[in-house]
């Protein structure tokens, strides 16, 4: 059932708030994730508006930039779309099914209605027939996968272009006749990292203070191989008995932790810190001797990116993670980290063993995986790539809209507060 009134402070806040010496860019997704947000401030020719359902818990509101608006549901978001008349929108990842469907839908809707261009990112690398005819429910899954390709199908060619965020996104929409050159693959969502934050000179942690710690950064669930990481780490006790473990996040698996740290007398060595904000990640890291990213594929998901991977390598500390979905994409096996199968915790506790022992390695790794964030994952470099095409492309759909922001250089508006950020 629609809230009326919620729906009419989204149109008051849009009136109060819209800024017309830029090109506007609607941004839609379903959770605003600090990764993806906290970049956008290098969005600076754009006056941008991001829509979304919930804030990621790692998010720190007062560091981002532009306009954020929540809203409950798709018609929500159409009314907002069609308010604020952006020239320019990002679509949703329809392969996120139901909530990225849905607001797939509207944003198609919305652009068509505006008659605006609009693209999108992807990530999924796994086939909708295998993601969702995999679930409990088959019947559904047979409905649900025949109707995403299909979707799929006219919302890419509908689009002036698509951000594949991996190979396997790459060939989900060949799979579906996107045409070739609407495909890109530059990094958009996951930009990479502000160099200047994550990076090996800075302040260190001091809650990380064993001389051998092993840190792990994410979601404490089956799929981030929580419970491989620990057996390769009772592994690693049986011969460096000064070894320690960190777990920095929250999930289902931390009660498994607790009494994985009572029954093995561990309490002293591993320790679990909860959610830290990811802007405030980078002294654990550099204080952190290795980083592992012991990631599993699973029936219906695979690890798209590996974020916490590309963050340790930014930091100068030496990653090892899994062969996990599309990961080999992101760390080069033996030059800037290292790569174990999966479901393998004594192959874990092997490369683990060997970098706490390996002093010349541990260096390689750390040296090269710092030059690879450098030339790759410089965040601030990636959106600038982006803003240009996202410019040329208004260029040649909306000459109006592109001529913008030279009127910004001469009147554009002062620094927002948080309250004025988030509607």
């Amino acid at each position: 059932m629609v809230d009326t009134r919620q729906a009419q402070a989204i149109i008051r806040a849009i009136d109060m708030l819209a800024d017309r010496t830029k090109p506007r860019l609607a941004i839609v997704t379903t959770i605003a994730r600090a990764d993806f947000c906290e970049p956008l401030r290098w969005l600076d020719r754009f006056d941008v508006w991001h829509f979304y359902m919930a804030f990621a818990p790692d998010i720190r509101t007062d560091r981002l930039s532009g306009h954020y608006v929540k809203f409950r549901d798709a018609f929500e978001l159409l009314l907002g779309l069609l308010k604020l008349r952006p020239d320019l929108i990002q679509g949703s990842e329809p392969y996120d099914f139901p909530p990225g469907f849905l607001l797939s839908c509207a944003a198609l809707l919305g652009a068509g209605l505006l008659r605006r261009p609009f693209y999108f990112p992807t990530f999924e690398n796994i086939p909708p027939d295998v993601k969702y005819c995999r679930r409990r429910s088959l019947p559904v899954g047979i409905i649900v996968a025949p109707l995403l390709r299909s979707f799929m199908a006219r919302y890419s060619r509908r689009c002036s272009f698509v951000f594949a965020g991996n190979e396997g996104a790459v060939r989900n929409l060949l799979a579906v006749h996107t045409p070739p050159k609407r495909i890109r693959r530059e990094l958009y969502a996951t930009w990479g990292v502000d160099l200047d934050l994550f990076s090996p000179s800075g302040a260190r942690s001091v809650e990380i203070h064993h001389p051998h710690t092993i840190l792990f950064v994410g979601r404490l669930v089956e799929q981030k191989g929580v419970r491989e990481l620990l057996r390769a780490f009772s592994l690693v006790l049986e011969q460096e008995a000064d070894a320690a473990l960190v777990f920095i996040g929250d999930g289902p698996l931390g009660g498994e932790i607790r009494r994985f740290m009572r029954d093995h007398c561990t309490d002293d060595r591993i320790r679990l810190l909860g959610i830290i904000p990811n802007s405030e990640l980078p002294p654990y890291f550099r204080a952190a001797e290795i980083t592992v990213v012991p990631s599993l594929t699973q029936p219906v998901w695979s690890e798209q990116v590996g974020m916490v991977a590309i963050q340790s390598m930014a930091c100068g500390t030496p990653v090892i993670t899994t062969n996990s979905g599309s990961i080999p994409e992101f760390v080069q096996d033996g030059i800037t980290g290292l790569l174990v199968p999966e479901r393998n915790p004594e192959a874990m506790a092997g490369a683990i063993l060997e970098l706490l022992r390996d002093d010349r390695l541990r260096r390689k790794l750390a040296t090269s995986g710092r030059a690879y964030a450098e030339k790759r994952y410089d965040a601030a470099s990636n959106v600038a790539k982006v803003q240009d095409i996202l410019l040329q492309l208004l260029a040649r759909t909306r000459p109006s809209a592109f001529a913008c922001p030279n009127r910004a250089n001469q009147s554009g508006p002062g620094p927002e507060s948080e309250d004025s950020r988030s509607t």
